[in-house]
């Protein structure tokens, strides 16, 4: 049984018709679930699926492929699985059976991988353009089981015209439906429930590493969303810090950026706790000009505006908070990256970096981020506040309220 209540097969069935009502004529469309990795050993990462997979499908397991067929304006899907053994199930456990994997994705056609080859041959005659995916943030140069997998799809299909559908997709994972919507608020909740039991075991000589486990323990999630950042003093700093094996030390304060994750939907989340149970005076300055900064930036978030420009008044605000804390004697963009290098937003989803470009315009549904910062390695001090927000059709939902922001909320997290 999952830990998470599935979406139901109606959201995938939905999601493969506005895909396929945009393929050519006289094509096949094929996708693979990504595959866990050897670490050492027999040992193995732990299994994440691809995304865009997860999207057309709500299959979590590897070794499934999806086909699509468009014949004269008729589709057909398929899925292939792996057939169940003896072996498998007494080493790893039963696999999903052809009912199972129906039932999830609304697929009817549900096939055995040894049979897909003997498929390929039978649909390749008259077969004009193949569709594949290979996901667009993949960084240039890396290694993936879906890169391998399609560079032996082109050799098949060599003579066919070729395209990456990565792009088609994004316009629909952009804009979240209710049930998404839904898998997003139910990470976010457990990631707030979480934040505030572990928030009252910080104290001077724990690790950031015991504060990790407590938190991970209390959020009750199969999965943390990404890496968790626990940054305390200078730490914080560090814009992706996941070492977490510092001691907190007296007056310092602790940076938290994490997140749950609940039916492969994430939460992101940052604040800053005090050590001592209270901010001392220059905290409450720093703190309290990125608190203001939220506010303002969240503001903007709303349709009609794209993350280019949130990003670009984030920087000025900031710029204006930053000189006003004595950090720089004028406001400039060089000096402002200096206390405030990242941007205020990304969008969210069923990655933590979802999907979507910069320059377009915010649409109801979308959800994204909001999170100033400032840091100064000088002081060994680290501000980053962080909530989820959803776009609305009158401005946007903070979908992260029920977590303080204020400093007086903040430091009464411990009693």
């Amino acid at each position: 049984m999952s830990v998470y209540l599935p979406i139901d097969s109606s959201f995938y069935k939905r999601n493969r018709r506005l895909l396929t009502d945009k393929l050519n004529n006289d094509s096949i469309l094929v996708s693979t679930a990504n595959k866990s990795f050897i670490r050492s050993g027999d040992g193995s990462y732990d299994f994440i699926q691809n995304s865009n997979f997860y999207y057309l499908t709500g299959i979590d397991v590897e070794d499934v492929v999806l086909v699509i067929l468009k014949i004269k304006n008729r589709s057909e899907e398929f899925l292939f699985i792996k057939k169940p053994n003896e072996k498998n199930t007494l080493w790893d456990g039963p696999l999903l059976t052809k009912e199972q994997v129906s039932l999830l994705s609304g697929i009817e056609n549900i096939k055995y991988l040894e049979e897909l080859s003997g498929f390929y041959k039978s649909a390749i005659n008259g077969i004009e353009t193949l569709y594949f995916h290979d996901d667009l943030q993949h960084k240039k140069g890396s290694i993936s089981w879906e890169k391998h997998f399609n560079t032996q799809l082109k050799k098949i299909f060599n003579r066919k015209i070729q395209v990456n559908f990565s792009e088609m997709l994004i316009p629909f994972r952009l804009i979240k439906t209710d049930a998404e919507i839904h898998q997003i608020k139910k990470a976010i909740s457990l990631s707030i429930n979480g934040f505030k039991k572990m928030a009252q075991i910080v104290e001077p000589g724990i690790t950031e590493f015991e504060l990790a486990a407590k938190l991970f323990y209390e959020m009750k999630t199969k999965r943390h969303a990404f890496q968790p950042i626990v940054a305390s003093g200078q730490n914080a700093c560090i814009l992706h810090y996941i070492k977490n094996d510092d001691v907190v030390k007296k007056g310092e304060t602790v940076l938290f950026d994490f997140g749950a994750e609940y039916g492969n939907y994430k939460a992101d989340i940052s604040r800053v706790l005090p050590v001592n149970g209270v901010f001392n005076n220059r905290q409450i300055e720093v703190y309290e000009a990125v608190h203001e900064a939220f506010n303002a930036i969240k503001s903007e978030m709303k349709p009609g505006n794209s993350l280019k420009e949130i990003r670009a008044f984030s920087k000025d605000y900031l710029g204006k908070q930053i000189k006003k804390l004595g950090l720089i004697d004028e406001i400039n963009l060089e000096k402002t990256n200096k206390y405030y290098p990242h941007g205020p937003s990304h969008y969210l989803g069923l990655d933590v970096h979802d999907v979507g470009l910069s320059d377009q315009e915010l649409t109801p549904g979308m959800v994204v981020t909001c999170e100033p910062g400032i840091y100064i390695n000088a002081e060994k001090l680290g501000i980053r506040l962080e909530n989820d927000i959803l776009i609305t059709k009158n401005g946007n939902e903070d979908l992260c309220s029920d977590l303080p922001l204020s400093i007086k909320e903040i430091e009464n997290l411990k009693s």
